[in-house]
């Protein structure tokens, strides 16, 4: 669970539907990156 004040997420709610995404979809991309990040960092630091 997830909770963001009703002012951000009203905010981030806008800045996705510019985007033409969904706020789930573009966390999930963002996850993603993250993940691929920290993996990409992993392999570096072995």
């Amino acid at each position: 669970m997830l909770r963001v004040d009703d002012e951000t997420w009203a905010a981030y709610g806008e800045a996705c539907e510019a985007k033409g995404i969904s706020r789930a979809a573009d966390m999930r991309m963002h996850i993603k990156r993250e993940i691929a990040a920290h993996r990409r960092r992993q392999r570096e630091n072995a």
